[in-house]
C-alpha cells in the first residue's frame, strides 16, 4: 500500500450536437482559493493552489469551465468591466487574461517573479500587476506595451483602480495602502498600517474603503473624504491539515453593509456606520468561515468555507426590518479525491479511497460508498483500527482510518497527526514513526515486532506495498529495508542523497521503483539491495508517480508534463502514450489480468483505460454529498439517485436542466455494453428498462425533426438573483414551423398553469406570465409546445424569493373497511383514514391545518371527485396530501382503480376511481407541493407487457389480510420482480413531470399490501404514522421530518417488516421538492 505521497445546450431538447458535450466534475479546488464574482453578479471566477481556473454560473449554481491555466498556485481573480473577460495571476510568474465568449486565454504576461496581484483599468485597456519583490507594471491590453514600473517597497498583497480609472490603490506586506497616479506614476496617498496589510477592498461605487492588516484587523474608511469608520476585527480560520487565516472583512457594492465572521465563529452583517451598527448576527452551522466575496451588483454575497465548500447568501435591507432568516445555498460541497485505487473480485470491482471507500461494478453498473464505522473495537478489519501497545497504561492509544490513510494518536482529551505510517496488504502489522523512532506494531497480535530509534524523522519515510512483512525506511542515509521475520537491516546501494516523492513494489516483492525529488527514476533489487541501472526510454523521462504491472515486466507512469506513459522495464521502452489532457495524477492502479488501467486525478475523477491507453473505459465521478457518476467518452452515464441531480454538462458557457439530460444519457445498458464485462441478458433488461421509461414519458426513440419552437424571455438580463415578490412577471416570445398549442411553466418541477400549460396559437405569439414563487430557491422551467407535441429547449431561471410564506396544510383522507358488497370488508382501512387526519391535526409544521375525511358508506366516485373544492381553495405556498386506504384492484386491461364503496368488484372501470382521476384532483390547484399516499394492494406501477395475471395467491399470515379482493399478478419473464418497470424504478431519476405531484404507493403494480391486528392499521399506514408522530424518519436529527426522509423510511420499514412480500413505490416523484412534513 502506497502511503507516500452538465449541463448540455441542445439544438432541441432531443437533437444534439455530440461533439459539443462536456461532462464538468463539481469538485472544486484542491486547497484554499481565490474568487471574484462577475460585474453584473451573475458569474464567478475562482482559481486555486493547483492552478486550476473555474468559472460559476451563479444562476444554477454550477461550474460550467475549468482550465489548468498556472502552474502554481493563483494569487489574484479579477473580472473587466464588459462582464466578459477576467485576468488570473499566479506564483508561476504569469498573468492569464480569459475570454468568456470563447472560453480561451487571449493574453499572457510572463514576468521574472511570482506575481501577487493584478487589475483591470475600469476606464481603458489597461491592466496593472504587481509581484513579491514590490514591482507594480502597468500594461497596454492592445498593444501589449508596458506602460509604468513602480517600486512600492515590498510585496504587493492588493491592486485596485478607481472608478475614474486615473488612480490605482496598491497595498504592501510591510507598509499600508498607497495610491498611484495613471499618468505620472507618482504616489498621491501614502496610508501606513504598522503592521502591514494583507490586502484591501474597494467597493465598487468607491465609497468605502476596507483595510485589512497583518494583525487581523479591518479598518474601514470613506475613501472620497478618509474619515475613518472604526475597525472590526476578524478571526482565524483553521482547517484540518492546520493551514491558517484570517478571515477579512468585505464590503457590499454600494458601501452600506459589511459582512464579517467573528471569532465566536457568527456570521454578521452591519451598516458601516461610524459605529458599525450590527443588524444580523447568525451561528454558522457548517465548516469555519475562510473567505468572504460580495457581488458587485447586488447584495449577494459568496463565502468559502475550510473544507472546500462554497455558500451563497442573498439579503435585503428588508430583511432585518423584517427579522428574516438568511436564506442560504451550498454551491460547492466538500470534494472528494481518490487517493488510493485497487481491482478485486477477479477485477470485476474498481474500489476507490478517498474520504470514504467507493466500489463500482465493472459486470453489474453497481456503484456503492461504505459508510464510516466510529464503533469498532481494537483488531476488526473495519474502517477505524485502534491500538494501545500499554494496554492504556500510559493512556495512549493510536487509531488509524484504513479508508482516509489517516493515523492519529490519543492522548487524554488531545489527538495528535501520525503523518508518516505504512501497513501490510491485510492492514496485520503497522508501521509507524513516533518520538524519534520507528515502531512496527503486530495488530492481531497486540505485540511489537520492531522498535529502532531514528536520526532525523523529519526527513524520513516509510514503505510498505506488496513487500509483506518486509519495509522500506528512508531517513539522511539513504533507503533500508527492513526484513521483520529475521529481523535484519539491508541498506540499498546508492540511495543516499536524495529525497524519493514515490516507491513502489512488483507483485512479488523481488525489486522496488523509487521516483525521487527530480523525478528520476531508481531501480533497486531485492532482498540484495543492489542498485540496477535502467536503460531506454525510461532514463529520459520525468517521472512522479507510477505503477508496476502485476507480471512486473511494465510500468505506468504519470510524469511531470502531465503524460501518461506505459514503458516496457527490461528495455526501457515506451511502448504506448495517453493522448489525453489530464489533471495531475493522484493514484495509479493496473488490474490483475493488465487489461484495465485506472486512474485517479486532481479533479476528483477516476478513468478507466485499457492496457494499451487507446480506449477511454469509464469514468467516475465520487461525492460524499452527492453520490456516484459513471459515463463513457460518449456522455452516456450511470449514477446514483444522487449524483444524477447535481450533473453538470457543458456546452459553451451555456446551461440546461438535469431533466432535459437524462431521459437520453442516463443509459446503464450503454455503459455496461461499452466495458463489456456485463452479463448479456443483463444489458437486455437494462434496455428494455430505458425503454419504458421513455414509454412512460411520451417519448419514442425514433429519429426526430429538427424543427421545434423556440422561445426566448424577453429582457432576460434584467430578471433579478433575488425578489421581495412572491410572483414573477415576465413576457415570452415563441415562434415556430408549425402552429404552436401551449407555453408551458414549472416551478420546481410542479406545472404552475396546469398539466396543459397556457393555450397558445398560430405560429408566433407573446405571453405575459405571472409566476407564483415560494419562499427560497425557486427553479423555473419555460418552454413552448406545437400542436404536433414538439417542445422546445426549456429556458431556466434560479431565483430567489424573500417574501416567507408560513405554509398551511390541506388533508384530504380517504378510507373504506365497509363495502356495500360486505364479502371485501377490511378491518382497518377506515381507521387509516382517521388516524392520519389525527396525526396532521397535531403537526406544528405548518400554521393551519384543513381536513376532510371521508370513510365507507361517504367514499362513492361522485363525493371523491367533489373534495377537489376542497383542495382548491389552497394558495401555492400551501401543501396538499391525498390519503387513501381501501381495497386495490386492476381490470382486464391491468389498469388500477380504488374500490369506492359501491364499486362493482367484477367491473371496477363503472364505479371505482382510477389512479389518474386521484391524480387530477390536484392538477389545476394553486398548492405547488402536493402529495398522494395510496395503502391499497396492486397500486405501484406496472409494465403492462411483462406481467400477466395469476389465477392463485398464496395464503397470508396468521392475523394478516391483504387489501386486494381479486387475482394476483405475476412477471412473464420469470426473472422475478425486476421486470423493466422495476429497474426503471430502481436505476432512473423520476423526470415526468404530470401534475408536479409526488406519488407514493404502499405496494408494487404486482404486489399486495397488508393490514393487522398486531399494527392496528395497514403495514404501509402504520409506518407513515410511526416515521412522522415518533419522528422515526428524520435521519439527521433536526426535529423535522421532509418528504425524502419519509419516503426513504417507508421503504426500508415496510420491506422488513412485511419481509419482502410488500416493497413501496414511488409511482412518481418530484425530484425538485422537498419539503417538510412533520
Amino acid at each position: 500500500m502506497k502511503k507516500l505521497i452538465f449541463i448540455f445546450v441542445f439544438t432541441s431538447l432531443y437533437n444534439c450536437a455530440f461533439s459539443q458535450l462536456k461532462f464538468i466534475p463539481q469538485t472544486g479546488h484542491a486547497g484554499w482559493f481565490e474568487m471574484e464574482i462577475a460585474p453584473d453578479g451573475k458569474r464567478m471566477a475562482s482559481g486555486g493552489p493547483e492552478g486550476k481556473l473555474i468559472l460559476w454560473d451563479l444562476s444554477s449554481y454550477k461550474a460550467i469551465w475549468q482550465e489548468y491555466g498556472h502552474k502554481s498556485a493563483v494569487t489574484a481573480i479579477e473580472w473587466r468591466f464588459d462582464n466578459r473577460y477576467f485576468l488570473s495571476a499566479s506564483l508561476d510568474s504569469t498573468v492569464q487574461i480569459y475570454d468568456t465568449e470563447g472560453m480561451k486565454s487571449v493574453i499572457t504576461y510572463h514576468h521574472f517573479y511570482s506575481v501577487t496581484a493584478a487589475s483591470f483599468n475600469p476606464k481603458a485597456d489597461l491592466v496593472a500587476y504587481g509581484d513579491d519583490h514590490g514591482n507594480i507594471l502597468m500594461y497596454h491590453l492592445v498593444k501589449n506595451e508596458e506602460i509604468i514600473r513602480i517600486n512600492a517597497g515590498s510585496e504587493i498583497t492588493g491592486l485596485k483602480w478607481a472608478a475614474n480609472g486615473l488612480v490605482l490603490f496598491a497595498s504592501t506586506a510591510d507598509h499600508g495602502v498607497m495610491a498611484y497616479s495613471m499618468d505620472t506614476g507618482k504616489k498621491i496617498l501614502d496610508m501606513e498600517i504598522k503592521s502591514g496589510c494583507s490586502g484591501f477592498q474597494l467597493t465598487p461605487d468607491n465609497s468605502l474603503l476596507l483595510i485589512h492588516s497583518n494583525d487581523g484587523i479591518t479598518e474601514l474608511w470613506q475613501a472620497t473624504t478618509g474619515k475613518s469608520l472604526g475597525s472590526v476585527e476578524s478571526t482565524i480560520s483553521s482547517d484540518r491539515n492546520g493551514n491558517q487565516c484570517w478571515v477579512e472583512a468585505a464590503g457590499t457594492y454600494d458601501g452600506k453593509f459589511a459582512v464579517t465572521f467573528d471569532k465566536e465563529k457568527h456570521l454578521k452583517i452591519g451598516h458601516t456606520t461610524e459605529a458599525m451598527t450590527l443588524i444580523y448576527n447568525t451561528q454558522m452551522l457548517q465548516s469555519d468561515i475562510r473567505l468572504i466575496k460580495t457581488s458587485p451588483a447586488n447584495n449577494l454575497f459568496v463565502m468559502a468555507d475550510v473544507d472546500g465548500g462554497i455558500w451563497i447568501c442573498f439579503f435585503n435591507e428588508s430583511d432585518f426590518k423584517a427579522e428574516r432568516r438568511l436564506f442560504w445555498h451550498k454551491l460547492l460541497y466538500e470534494p472528494e479525491r481518490i487517493h488510493q485505487l485497487y481491482f478485486r473480485k477477479n477485477d470485476d470491482i474498481l474500489t476507490m479511497k478517498g474520504g470514504f471507500q467507493y466500489d463500482f461494478n465493472f459486470t453489474t453498473g453497481d456503484l456503492s460508498r461504505r459508510e464510516d464505522d466510529s464503533t469498532v473495537v481494537e483488531n476488526t478489519s473495519t474502517v477505524m483500527r485502534y491500538f494501545s501497545p500499554s494496554k492504556m497504561k500510559d493512556g495512549i492509544y493510536y487509531g488509524v482510518h484504513t479508508t482516509r490513510d489517516l493515523m492519529y494518536k490519543i492522548v487524554g482529551d488531545n489527538v495528535f497527526s501520525i503523518p508518516m505510517f505504512a501497513y501490510t496488504e491485510d492492514t496485520s502489522i503497522i508501521g509507524y514513526i513516533d518520538n524519534k523512532q520507528v515502531n512496527f506494531y503486530h495488530l492481531d497480535e497486540a505485540r511489537f515486532l520492531l522498535q529502532k530509534k531514528i536520526d532525523d524523522a523529519s526527513s524520513t519515510i516509510l514503505f510498505n506495498g506488496t513487500l509483506n512483512n518486509r519495509f522500506i525506511l528512508q531517513d539522511k542515509k539513504g533507503l533500508h529495508l527492513i526484513d521483520l521475520k529475521t529481523n535484519s537491516t539491508i541498506d540499498l546501494s546508492k540511495s543516499a542523497n536524495h529525497q524519493y516523492r514515490w516507491l513502489s513494489s512488483d507483485n512479488n516483492g523481488s525489486f522496488i521503483l523509487a521516483a525521487d525529488e527530480s523525478a528520476t527514476l531508481h531501480r533497486w533489487d531485492l532482498p540484495s539491495g543492489n542498485y540496477k541501472k535502467l536503460s531506454g526510454d525510461i532514463t529520459q523521462s520525468k517521472i512522479v508517480i507510477f505503477e508496476i504491472s502485476p507480471d512486473g515486466k511494465k510500468l505506468v507512469a504519470g510524469e511531470l508534463n502531465k503524460s501518461l506513459n506505459v514503458y516496457d522495464l527490461e528495455s526501457g521502452k515506451k511502448t504506448n502514450t495517453l493522448n489525453a489532457d489530464l489533471p495531475h495524477l493522484m493514484a495509479i492502479s493496473i488490474s490483475k489480468n493488465g487489461k484495465f488501467i485506472a486512474l485517479s486525478d486532481l479533479d476528483g475523477v477516476v478513468h478507466v483505460y485499457s492496457s494499451d491507453l487507446t480506449k477511454n473505459i469509464i469514468n467516475i465521478i465520487p461525492s460524499p454529498s452527492n453520490g456516484l457518476l459513471a459515463y463513457t467518452p460518449d456522455h452516456y452515464y450511470i449514477a446514483t439517485k444522487e449524483a444524477a441531480q447535481n450533473l453538470a454538462m457543458v456546452n459553451g458557457k451555456n446551461s440546461v436542466g438535469f431533466e432535459q439530460i437524462d431521459l437520453r444519457y442516463n443509459r446503464p445498458d450503454k455503459v455496461l455494453a461499452h466495458i463489456g464485462k456485463a452479463d448479456p441478458d443483463l444489458i437486455s433488461a437494462y434496455e428494455r428498462a430505458w425503454k419504458k421509461r421513455m414509454e412512460r414519458n411520451g417519448i419514442n426513440n425514433t429519429p426526430l425533426n429538427p424543427v421545434v419552437p423556440q422561445l426566448t424571455i424577453r429582457d432576460l438580463q434584467k430578471i433579478p438573483l433575488t425578489t421581495d415578490q412572491d410572483n414573477l412577471n415576465l413576457t415570452v416570445q415563441v415562434k415556430s414551423e408549425s402552429e404552436l398549442k401551449a407555453v408551458k411553466v414549472w416551478v420546481e418541477g410542479v406545472p404552475v398553469f396546469g398539466k396543459e400549460g397556457v393555450a397558445i396559437s398560430g405560429k408566433s405569439g407573446e405571453k405575459n406570465l405571472n409566476i407564483p414563487l415560494l419562499y427560497g430557491t425557486n427553479k423555473i422551467e419555460i418552454a413552448a409546445i406545437g400542436k404536433d407535441g414538439t417542445e422546445s429547449a426549456k429556458e431556466e431561471l434560479l431565483l430567489m424569493c424573500k417574501k416567507e410564506q408560513k405554509p398551511e396544510l390541506y388533508v384530504l383522507s380517504i378510507g373504506v373497511s365497509k363495502y356495500k358488497d360486505s364479502r371485501f370488508n377490511l378491518q382497518f382501512a377506515d381507521k387509516d383514514a382517521k388516524d392520519i387526519s389525527s396525526v396532521f391535526s397535531s403537526t406544528s409544521a405548518f400554521a393551519k391545518v384543513h381536513q376532510q375525511t371521508i370513510t365507507n358508506e361517504e367514499a362513492t366516485r361522485e363525493k371523491i371527485l367533489a373534495a377537489k373544492k376542497f383542495l382548491l381553495q389552497s394558495k401555492k405556498e400551501d401543501v396538499v396530501v391525498i390519503f387513501v386506504a381501501g381495497h386495490g384492484l386492476r381490470d382486464e386491461n391491468l389498469d388500477y382503480y380504488f374500490a369506492t364503496y359501491d364499486i362493482d368488484f367484477n367491473h371496477p372501470a363503472e364505479r371505482g376511481l382510477s389512479d389518474v382521476e386521484m391524480e387530477s384532483m390536484t392538477d389545476g390547484i394553486a398548492a405547488l407541493r402536493k402529495l398522494l399516499f395510496f395503502d391499497t394492494c396492486l397500486s405501484g406501477e406496472v409494465d403492462k407487457n411483462e406481467i400477466e395475471s395469476e389465477l392463485t395467491m398464496n395464503a397470508p399470515a396468521e392475523n394478516v389480510q391483504f387489501r386486494n379482493p381479486g387475482v394476483g399478478l405475476r412477471n412473464k419473464n420469470g426473472i422475478g420482480i425486476k421486470n423493466a418497470a422495476f429497474l426503471m424504478k430502481e436505476i432512473f431519476n423520476d423526470v415526468k413531470r404530470g401534475t408536479g405531484a409526488t406519488i407514493i404507493s404502499s405496494a408494487g403494480g404486482a404486489e399486495f399490501a397488508m393490514e393487522s391486528k398486531e399494527w392496528k392499521n395497514g403495514l404501509f399506514t402504520y409506518c407513515l404514522l410511526n416515521g412522522m408522530k415518533n419522528k422515526a424518519a428524520d435521519k439527521d436529527k433536526d426535529g423535522e421530518v421532509s418528504l425524502n426522509e419519509i419516503q426513504r423510511y417507508i421503504r426500508k420499514e415496510v420491506t422488513q417488516l412485511s419481509k419482502g412480500k410488500q416493497i413501496p413505490d414511488f409511482r412518481a416523484a418530484n425530484m425538485e421538492l422537498d419539503f417538510r412534513m412533520w
